[in-house]
């Protein structure tokens, strides 16, 4: 900043300023420090003045000196406008000099690694010979400034106007100006592409080193598909499940026993709905085996939820989708749901290894759901679409025999087994010899599962 550049100082009033998305860019204070800033400003007012983006409200640094004068019940406070070029960055950086010196290098990593991130997804950077990346703490000023990571109530288009005048920069730039090792770089990489929310805000508070933090989201990472090895869903080899719970209330439900059996360990939240975005990596890095049978290449996704239940979140159902097509397109991915209708309206892109699913427990419904797979079937003519009649209380034969449309590519029968609610079923075997001779007729693929038939136990009668 050069000695010569003048700003001028005004007042305005507490209740007509806001904070602009900029001013997220550094950590903010432990209670302790803030209790000490609103002492500070209760005893002498607010001494240094809050920087604006020239021509609004907005505040660019200052926010804590603003929710201390809030607090403090102080109505008119000191500000200056800057612009957002050189100049302005530069007195931008410098005002923030005593808080970043109490920033660790892990945390300015990962300021610096979700500026990048930001620049590469919005494509918005831009070059400019008078102003350099960043500033190292101890070395100097520059120009670090972008979206990050703490909470904002702002829109987005406050800050694009900001970052017209970002430069084009690369990790190598920030690893120079900032004074950090490529190491940590690499760390708050991951951290930021792989790690939650809570992993970023725990980091980026310094309660956590950004290299355990970096660790512990690479092993996480790892995980893939997982391997069944019972019988219970011998029809998938494997289980995925990045989302977890369901609103569902059926008393034979299998899944809500296990998540509440156990809850706080294998399943946080029991069975509410969960969703673990580190499970997101488990298609990339699960590979399909080389040979196998048809099972082997079957992935039964969400096994424990209902991915079309009313109450999913479209962003993270997409989430799901674009890891499946991150992934190996041999691995097919089955679901099963109660809520078919809900899939059309998602207007969610399906690729065609995902088999559309539907369970039907209760005749009432059949008709209903085969229309609407009928339906599902003209918007992805390529995709597999099945029922399962699983458990299946009454016999659906009479109803599938009278529809009048086309049936789905495959059916799946079975009973049920005991819960604490509701005891071990099983289907007489004459009803099973029916629906096999009926799909058999109709040219439709037929699953019997394990626990589907009361066994015959008949001995011949003997003349004593």
């Amino acid at each position: 900043m050069t000695e010569s550049l003048e700003y001028t100082c005004d007042y305005r009033k507490v209740e007509d300023l806001k904070i602009h998305d900029v001013a997220t860019i550094m950590p903010k204070m432990d209670d302790e420090l803030f209790g000490e800033l609103k002492q500070d400003v209760g005893t002498f007012g607010v001494k240094t003045p809050i920087l604006l983006l020239k021509g609004t409200n907005l505040i660019i640094d200052g926010r804590h000196r603003w929710w201390a004068a809030q607090e403090r019940m102080i109505d008119v406070v000191p500000v200056v406008e800057v612009a957002p070029e050189a100049e302005g960055l530069d007195f931008f950086i410098m005002s923030l000099e005593s808080l970043r010196k109490k920033t660790t290098k892990g945390q300015i990593a990962m300021i610096a690694s979700a500026i990048l991130a930001k620049l590469k997804r919005d494509g918005v950077a831009k070059r400019s010979e008078n102003l350099k990346i960043g500033a190292n703490p101890r070395k100097g000023t520059g120009a670090l400034s972008g979206n990050t990571l703490n909470e904002t109530n702002n829109s987005e288009k406050n800050f694009d106007e900001f970052e017209e005048v970002l430069p084009t920069v690369t990790k190598e730039d920030v690893v120079k100006d900032l004074d950090i090792s490529e190491r940590t770089m690499k760390d708050a990489n991951v951290v930021i592409e792989k790690g939650t929310l809570e992993d970023k805000q725990e980091v980026t508070a310094g309660k956590v080193s950004v290299k355990a933090k970096a660790k512990e989201v690479r092993t996480r990472a790892k995980t893939g598909f997982n391997k069944q090895t019972g019988d219970s869903i011998e029809w998938a080899k494997w289980s995925w499940n990045p989302i977890t719970g369901c609103e569902h209330t059926c008393k034979y439900c299998y899944a809500r026993e296990i998540a509440e059996r156990f809850r706080g360990a294998a399943f946080p939240n029991g069975f509410d709905h969960t969703f673990y975005p580190t499970r997101l990596e488990a298609p990339s890095h699960t590979k399909p085996p080389s040979e196998g049978s048809f099972a082997d290449f079957n992935v039964f996704m969400g096994s424990m939820t209902d991915f079309w239940g009313k109450w999913q979140k479209r962003e993270e159902q997409q989430q799901v989708i674009d890891a499946i097509n991150a992934g190996s397109p041999k691995w097919r991915y089955l679901s099963l749901t109660k809520d078919i209708w809900n899939l059309l309206p998602s207007k969610i892109d399906l690729p065609e290894n995902f088999w559309i699913g539907a369970t039907v427990d209760n005749k009432k419904i059949l008709v209903d759901t085969m229309d609407e797979l009928n339906k599902i079937k003209e918007k992805f003519p390529n995709n597999m679409t099945f029922i399962s009649f699983e458990p299946m209380f009454t016999n659906m034969l009479p109803t599938l025999d009278g529809y009048e449309g086309n049936y789905p590519d495959w059916l799946i029968i079975g009973g049920a087994s005991s819960t604490s609610k509701t005891p071990k079923f099983e289907i007489d075997f004459d009803q099973v010899a029916e629906f096999r001779s009926f799909c058999k007729e109709k040219g439709i693929a037929l699953y019997m599962k394990s626990n589907l038939i009361k066994r015959v136990k008949e001995f011949p009668e003997e003349e004593l």
